[in-house]
């Protein structure tokens, strides 16, 4: 039997667990109830449990620092971790130390049987793997499974192979499937997260969790059920009997609670799901998986709806080019010319109301989206405006942050107004280092002849465009600049040292003297005799 040991500070919580299942029936043995962390480490260590429920609040050190220093010493341990709080940092730690799952109270039977099922799995495949012939079962049920969930693969990277598969009648026999004769649909759920600090272990629990989820609801309603997570979401094949599914998509639409729930642990997570079309073929599945993407685009149409079926989208009767014309082409690439951020941004503006009346439509959103997106693009490399994006891929996965038109239009404002603004720096930055670099030439080299010619082909630049940056960076042209630079080395001369006015002249670069004094009191008021007697 597994050993379990419990860890929580309300004595009600641990009564609870105690007789919420029945243990013995499931091959486990509570070892332990303990009411503190410090509690529960010393009892890891004593009874060394396989598996540990643990709150994450508790005196002395809490769930997460449990699990921290009980795994440094038993990596293969389980751990459970139940808490009344739904934290998003706590859930994001928890998952980081590679806990099974994360459950809030109230607890509910099902998720804990759920969790401690998948954990008792995992220990007798583990088990099982000690053994030559068990071994071989469980590779033999591996790769049939395996072979099962690559059917929707196979649909993404080898459809032609599975279309001969289902013209020859073998799609049963070669994926280990169980289809019948009846109706077929697709299913994509995929979850959209606000918060970039998720990472791929927190994703792979979320759509874990997902995977749980939809089999749960839907598996009893089908004649087939083939499901897989594939890159960031959710896909099923369904197979019935009943040509509207209004069993399945009654069971879709009850998820809505559960997907509520999910927020708790995952933060502001928002969970659409895009029902392809219902087809009477299985050969017009490759559709149906289309038609998903369609749907969960049209989460901007339906901003309100969690599950959206192809069936009842309404599509505009107006084309991409009729919205984004050769006008608005034109004037927004103009502005880009010219660098008219504020033109660009109300170019944008202008595409989102005229799409106002459209919102329903949310695959012309889309693809209008990208088409100012290509636009952009196209201008910042014909204009030479060095911008860190320069793939359309890039605007494709930022359009999984927004849910509607208004986000869509914000989101694409903000990111290419801040583009903008970075080249812009940029270039101020760039057109300042020319000046930098005269400055310092001339603060070295003040008491030699200078020249905006010396100077430019100094540090390699036009003299013109030089002496233009000069005025527009200092407010003064250059030899201006220089006699100022020449005249405050000739105060600090006067006021530190005993040489005489023709000497100063001589090391500040001017070897006349009476020219010297005019520019002196011209530049301070006085000339340079009397500067040295009001100063020094």
């Amino acid at each position: 039997m597994l050993k379990v040991l419990i860890a929580d500070d309300e004595a009600k919580v641990c009564q609870l667990l105690l007789h919420l299942i029945d243990w013995n029936e499931l091959g486990l043995e509570i070892v332990e109830i303990v009411n503190d962390g410090e509690s529960a480490y010393k009892a890891i260590d004593e009874k060394k449990p396989d598996i540990v429920i643990t709150d994450i609040r508790m005196p002395h050190f809490d769930g997460l620092e449990l699990i921290r220093r009980s795994k440094e010493r038993f990596p293969n341990m389980y751990f459970i971790i139940i808490s009344g709080y739904s934290h998003f940092d706590y859930a994001h730690s928890a998952i980081k130390y590679g806990v099974e799952d994360y459950l809030l109270k109230p607890l509910k039977k099902k998720e804990l049987l759920r969790a401690l099922i998948k954990i008792i799995e995992k220990q007798n495949a583990l088990k099982a793997m000690a053994s030559e012939s068990e071994k071989l079962q469980s590779i033999i049920h591996n790769t049939e499974e395996k072979v099962r969930k690559n059917l929707i693969a196979e649909m993404f990277m080898n459809p032609d192979g599975v279309k001969k598969s289902i013209e020859r009648g073998t799609i049963n026999q070669e994926y280990h499937c169980h289809f019948v004769d009846g109706y077929f649909s697709a299913l994509k759920i995929q979850p959209f997260l606000s918060d970039d600090e998720w990472d791929e272990a927190a994703l792979a629990l979320l759509l874990s969790k997902l995977h749980h989820m939809v089999k749960e609801r839907i598996e009893a309603c089908c004649e087939e059920l083939v499901t897989s997570v594939h890159e960031n979401y959710v896909l099923c094949i369904i197979n019935t009997k009943d040509f509207a599914m209004q069993d399945i998509k009654r069971q879709l639409n009850k998820m809505k609670m559960d997907f509520s729930n999910l927020k708790d642990i995952f933060h502001r997570v928002r969970v659409i799901i895009g029902f392809g079309g219902i087809k009477d073929h299985m050969s017009d599945l490759f559709r149906s998986l289309e038609e998903t993407d369609i749907s969960i685009l049209n989460r901007i149409g339906d901003p309100g709806k969690h599950v959206i079926e192809y069936d009842m989208i309404r599509f505009a009767e107006v084309a991409v080019s009729d919205i984004v014309d050769l006008k608005f082409r034109n004037g927004f690439l103009g502005c880009l010319e010219r660098f008219d951020t504020d033109g660009v941004l109300e170019k944008i503006q202008s595409m989102e109301s005229r799409l106002e009346s459209y919102a329903y439509d949310g695959t012309l959103i889309y693809n209008c989206y990208l088409e100012v997106a290509n636009i952009y693009l196209f201008g910042v490399k014909n204009y030479n405006i060095e911008v860190d994006v320069q793939d359309i891929d890039w605007f494709k996965k930022r359009y999984n942050m927004y849910m509607t038109l208004q986000d869509v239009f914000a989101g694409l404002k903000r990111d290419i107004r801040e583009m903008l603004l970075q080249y812009e720096e940029k270039k101020k930055m760039a057109d300042k280092k020319p000046i930098r670099m005269a400055k310092q030439y001339i603060h070295e080299k003040y008491n030699e002849a200078l020249s905006l010619d010396i100077i430019s082909a100094h540090i390699g630049f036009n003299p013109a465009y030089l002496s233009y940056l000069f005025k527009k960076e200092t407010g003064k042209n250059f030899m201006e600049y220089v006699m100022e630079v020449r005249i405050e080395h000739a105060k600090q001369f006067l006021i530190h040292t005993n040489k005489d006015l023709h000497e100063i002249s001589v090391e500040v670069g001017y070897t006349d003297v009476k020219y010297f004094s005019k520019l002196f009191k011209k530049i301070t008021g006085l000339n340079p005799s009397e500067y040295r007697k009001l100063y020094s």
